[in-house]
């Protein structure tokens, strides 16, 4: 087993999450199922996000308050060159329309 882009991380903590690189864990053919149920021990798989208020699963990602805003923050962020985090960001209902944090 070997790990990619531990220090890559670190160093900027902000890129890892908009270019999906974060730390990565290389193993062998031979022992992937191995790793996998190692993996599973420490990180279980989630369930599927409902919506806490009708318990449709029909959701969507949601940057920002407004259009305009998302647009705000990207120009920000084109200009001067920093990537826009996502700690921001919230699930929306298409059925019932609230606003919710996984």
């Amino acid at each position: 087993m070997v790990l990619f882009n531990e220090h890559y991380t670190n160093l900027l903590p902000n890129h890892f999450q908009l270019m999906g690189s974060g730390i990565q864990i290389k193993v062998l053919d031979s022992d992937t199922e191995r790793a996998l149920v190692i993996l599973n021990e420490f990180f279980p798989s989630k369930k599927e996000a409902v919506c806490p208020n009708c318990g449709s699963s029909d959701l969507e990602l949601s940057y920002g308050a407004s259009k305009w805003k998302k647009r705000l923050y990207v120009f920000i962020a084109l200009i001067i060159f920093i990537p826009i985090s996502i700690s921001g960001a919230r699930l929306v209902c298409q059925e019932c329309g609230i606003k919710f944090r996984n």
